[in-house]
């Protein structure tokens, strides 16, 4: 039987310091096959792989009596530390801010007013739903800011509730 290369192999890129990436092998063929990555030593007949740190991985792909050789790199790339979030500070609960750097956090009213700022110094922080003068902001939808120091900005929605 002759061999013929039919594979695709691809990657999704992994958030910086994570793994969360991904490999993925398709095939333009019916024909059953298997994945063995030999970095991680994982041999499966799935044509997806998740968890994967960024670096580059050797693929055999076995095909019935064919094998197939594949380098296949998984990148990295930078990812929002936060996500959209509700509390209720009337329950003593907080927003956990997540910074792996210096920043500067901002945080807005619906109308754009400015509600409360600070610097984020430390890796995780919290914000109570206190404003810049001391007094607890009205139930409603704010737009966090965190602007680090190279120029990235996460955008986090965050919804006071009562």
């Amino acid at each position: 039987k002759e061999c013929v290369d039919h594979f695709n192999v691809s990657s999704v890129a992994t958030c910086e310091n994570e793994s969360n990436g991904e490999i993925i092998v398709t095939s333009a063929s019916n024909e059953p096959y298997s994945v063995y990555i030999q970095e991680v030593e994982e041999y499966d007949v799935s044509s997806s792989f998740s968890d994967m740190e960024q670096g580059e991985y050797s693929l055999l792909i076995t095909a019935g009596e064919c094998s197939y050789s594949r380098l296949v790199t998984v990148t990295s790339k930078w990812c929002s530390l936060n996500v959209d979030y509700s509390f209720n500070p009337s329950y003593d609960e907080v927003w956990e801010i997540k910074a792996n750097e210096n920043a500067k956090l901002s945080i807005f009213d619906r109308l754009g007013k400015v509600v409360f700022e600070s610097d984020l110094e430390s890796s995780n922080y919290q914000w109570n739903g206190i404003s810049a003068i001391g007094e607890q902001v009205p139930f409603g939808n704010y737009m966090a800011l965190i602007e680090y120091q190279d120029g990235r900005i996460e955008k986090v929605q965050l919804t006071i509730i009562r």
